[in-house]
């Protein structure tokens, strides 16, 4: 099971998924998230709209103001890269999504 937080909504989130496209793009990294519903085991992709898109955060390797961390929609099928662990992101990302999951 991946790192889970309680949101500002109090819904239980989790990563879903995490990507690296090798720094072809500033927004190096892309996480995708499952929220709870209902039970626990009754995890779903977590929503970007009712479009069928999902939400993820964008970040950068530089995680200073000169970098990019952003919440964006995506579609399930973009291509982001390779897909990896949360634990190989570096640290300073991985307290990025930390950050935005619990928003």
């Amino acid at each position: 099971m991946g790192i889970q937080v309680i949101d500002t909504q109090r819904n239980k989130v989790r990563v879903a998924r995490v990507f690296d496209n090798g720094g072809k793009t500033m927004d190096r990294y892309t996480a995708t998230f499952e929220l709870l519903e209902n039970n626990e085991d009754d995890w779903k992709e977590y929503p970007g709209d009712t479009d069928g898109t999902l939400a993820c955060v964008h970040i950068s390797e530089d995680t200073s103001p000169r970098g990019v961390s952003m919440w964006s929609r995506c579609y399930p099928d973009s291509d982001f890269g390779k897909e990896i662990t949360f634990k190989d992101l570096p640290k300073n990302v991985q307290e990025q999504v930390i950050a935005w999951m619990m928003m």
